[in-house]
């Protein structure tokens, strides 16, 4: 790769898990485009996928499964989106978001313990200057 990030030399290609519940083939689709825009060869980046949505807890497990049999390093590991992987009824009270982010931080321990990136998107409902953050009067 060769580009710098944050001050330093990246000397080897990242190794990315994604964990795709939703939209997977759509952000896979996008992945390859980003790639021949950016003229980067398609074997160099190392992002293997798991494209299906669950708990996380079982998610977790077959991660752990993947790196054994792939061996090496993460150093990343991306969970597309929250809510496709919440095990919550209702994942926006504070004890599914504790429980969630404890089983998320179970990712960090997989071979490099790497990075862990949870995307999220506001509500169906959210509407703006109507979205109040939480903890916030």
């Amino acid at each position: 790769m060769g580009w710098p990030l944050a001050g330093h030399d990246i000397d080897r290609p990242m190794r990315v898990l994604y964990l795709a519940g939703e939209n997977a083939n759509n952000v896979m689709m996008r992945w390859m485009l980003l790639l021949e825009q950016f003229a980067v060869d398609p074997s160099i980046p190392q992002v293997f996928w798991i494209k299906e949505a669950g708990e996380l807890s079982a998610q977790v497990h077959r991660a752990q499964e993947y790196a054994k049999v792939l061996g090496g390093e993460w150093d990343l590991v991306v969970v597309d989106t929250k809510t496709a992987y919440s095990e919550a009824e209702d994942e926006n009270t504070t004890e599914a978001g504790i429980s969630d982010a404890t089983k998320q931080r179970e990712l960090t321990e997989l071979p490099g313990h790497p990075c862990v990136l949870t995307l999220c998107h506001p509500a169906d409902r959210a509407r703006q200057g109507r979205q109040v953050l939480h903890g916030r009067d």
